[in-house]
């Protein structure tokens, strides 16, 4: 069963959630071929997450800060979370709630069918793919402090666009050969992988970097708040 933790990050009341069931059914259908592949995550990230999920204790604190700390882990639970849990709460990317959700089971399963970053120890591609890791985490965590301090709603959403805000990156980053699927400018290549991987659509300005046709309110409110975030934390640059 979880523990019940004071403080949780992704805002989410403890009295609402059920305990995660250690013996679900995982509720994956992943498709046989994808045409852009999700992201890989950190190895280290995979392994606790797999430690975690096998766990007759899960703790959903735990779970959700592994799960929030990688790129790729977070994008993984989406994904799922958007297609088996519907997309209004999806939509919410509260990662506690969509953990609780996918069941332990659900972890398990995308702990062990998530491709892990492959670098050189020190190389110039580990030092980039570290920093930008780095630099998205801390810029969901600032958007979500000022989305916490302006309307604690949103504080969940936040955290996620801030994550993903620059994931236009990740074709370079990572040496995909998706010229053919992508186009050169990272915002619209963000897009683009939004839609690949079905995650919430209110995250596309804020990928994109304006505003788009038909863009709801609350999407511009988003993105206003990511740039904000932004002016904080973001430090663009190769590591020294």
């Amino acid at each position: 069963m979880l523990e019940h933790r004071t403080r949780v990050r992704s805002q989410v009341s403890t009295g609402t959630l059920p305990h995660i069931v250690a013996d679900c059914e995982p509720i994956l259908h992943r498709p046989q071929e994808r045409l852009i592949p999700l992201p890989p995550a950190m190895p280290e990230a995979v392994i606790r997450l797999q430690l975690l999920a096998s766990s007759q204790g899960a703790d959903l604190h735990s779970l959700t800060e592994v799960v929030r700390n990688d790129i790729g882990l977070t994008v993984q639970l989406l994904n799922v979370a958007r297609a088996e849990t519907g997309r209004r709460m999806a939509e919410s990317a509260n990662i506690a709630e969509l953990i609780v959700c996918v069941g332990q089971g659900g972890l398990k399963e995308i702990a062990e069918t998530t491709d892990v970053i492959c670098f050189e120890p020190g190389s110039l591609k580990s030092q980039l793919w570290q920093r930008f890791c780095m630099q998205s985490r801390a810029l969901g965590r600032a958007a979500e402090d000022l989305a916490c301090k302006a309307s604690p709603s949103e504080a969940n959403i936040a955290f996620v666009a801030g994550l993903l805000r620059h994931i236009g990156e990740l074709p370079c980053l990572l040496g995909w050969n998706l010229q053919d699927s992508l186009v050169s400018d990272k915002g619209e290549t963000g897009v683009r992988l939004l839609e690949a991987w079905n995650l919430p659509v209110i995250l596309a300005d804020v990928v994109r970097g304006a505003a788009g046709n038909g863009s709801s309110l609350q999407s511009r409110s988003l993105l206003s708040l990511i740039e904000a975030a932004e002016q904080q934390s973001w430090r663009p640059g190769r590591p020294e």
